[in-house]
């Protein structure tokens, strides 16, 4: 295994989270803010405000799909993408001390509230229900698109003796995203 800077992180490559991984799971203790390129804390920080806003399109997915039973779904799915924009939000603090989520995103929310996540409109924007599940796999299979290019490789765990066995390299990089 090799073991080289990841974005702020130095880490092993391989597969790193399964489904049920929390905050505490990411070895923060691995963060090295030198490692962090600039256009990469402005990408994280974005996508950081975009994923913790979940409930609102949670609340308008549950409108939209009212008479579906995938209610449930829809709630699971929105506790992860907040946990997704928790976690890309703690990385891009810790690269930017200056940078606050909950502060910026009280700034996002006063300036993002479109029509449809505060009314109660049951239609979709796209058209039809079909419409909103393909733009769902539009977005979601983007964002994959954009972790995937972002970080080119999952985390694994920090192991403090593996660093030191392992001289850093540039080919192994992170992702805060749960196997799907």
């Amino acid at each position: 295994m090799m073991a080289g800077p990841v974005y702020g992180f130095s880490v092993m490559s391989g597969a790193v989270y399964t489904q049920g991984w929390t905050l505490e799971d990411i070895p923060w203790d691995c963060f090295d803010a030198s490692k962090a390129e600039p256009w990469m804390i402005t990408a994280i920080k974005g996508a950081a405000l975009v994923e913790f806003n979940a409930p609102d399109y949670v609340s308008y997915l549950k409108r939209v799909f009212h008479d579906a039973p995938t209610h449930a779904l829809i709630e699971e799915w929105g506790k992860e993408e907040s946990q997704h924009g928790r976690a890309l939000g703690r990385w891009a603090e810790m690269a930017d001390p200056d940078f606050n989520l909950k502060e910026t995103f009280a700034r996002f929310r006063e300036g993002y509230r479109p029509p449809h996540f505060t009314g109660e409109d049951e239609g979709s924007i796209r058209g039809s229900k079909r419409g909103e599940m393909i733009s769902r796999c539009v977005v979601e299979s983007g964002t994959s698109s954009y972790y995937s290019a972002s970080v080119r490789r999952r985390m694994n765990r920090c192991s403090r003796r593996s660093q030191a066995a392992s001289p850093p390299t540039n080919t192994a990089t992170t992702s805060f995203s749960t196997r799907r």
